[in-house]
């Protein structure tokens, strides 16, 4: 069964009973859902995927390859999230808190927002993203490694902020390095 269009169930609330054709040619709209049960998503999605309601994407099984935005603006956390290894567009998780096991996509063709995020500790970028990599201006820590590599939203001043705290956890891991070394020194004393 396929569809070559969109499909705009924007107002459905479940899931409940919901067959959806195997493809979609375009834009799949489920902005009401707000919860995942029984949802079976299309095999493939030509265009967009909107899940903007959904607050838990446990046992959701997305599609390998979403060739549009994948937009979840409600989720709040990561916990059973299984993204596809492909997106064409961006990937939209506006209000995500933690970013505790979040696995990104191998490949996200256009934006990544995690502008809900208060620290991006844990988040490491697929392989294939040249972003820009949308923040929450008020983050408190993003890793070197991330600053490095991609383009963000973010002021240079909020930059030179950020690598700062790099700086001060990076000291910080090298003090205890080195008293760790002086703790075995002694011990090997004794």
């Amino acid at each position: 069964e396929e569809l070559d269009g969109d499909l705009d169930l924007y107002d459905l609330e479940s899931a409940e009973g919901l067959e959806l054709p195997e493809k979609i040619g375009r834009d799949l709209l489920l902005n009401g859902l707000e919860n995942a049960e029984g949802l079976k998503l299309p095999r493939e999605i030509g265009g967009d995927l909107l899940l903007n309601a959904l607050k838990n994407a446990e046992g959701v099984e997305f599609p390998e390859k979403i060739k549009g935005d994948l937009q979840l603006r409600d989720l709040e956390n990561a916990e059973g999230l299984e993204l596809p290894q492909e997106i064409g567009g961006d990937l939209l998780l506006y209000w995500l808190r933690s970013a505790e096991g979040l696995e990104l996509p191998e490949k996200i063709g256009g934006d990544l927002q995690l502008s809900g995020l208060e620290s991006a500790e844990g988040v490491e970028l697929p392989s294939s993203f040249d972003g820009p990599l949308l923040l929450n201006k008020e983050i408190t820590y993003v890793p070197r490694e991330i600053l490095d590599s991609v383009r963000t939203n973010l002021s240079k001043d909020k930059l030179e902020e950020l690598y700062a705290e790099c700086d001060r956890r990076e000291q910080g891991q090298d003090d205890e390095q080195r008293k760790e070394a002086i703790r075995d020194r002694l011990a090997d004393e004794d």
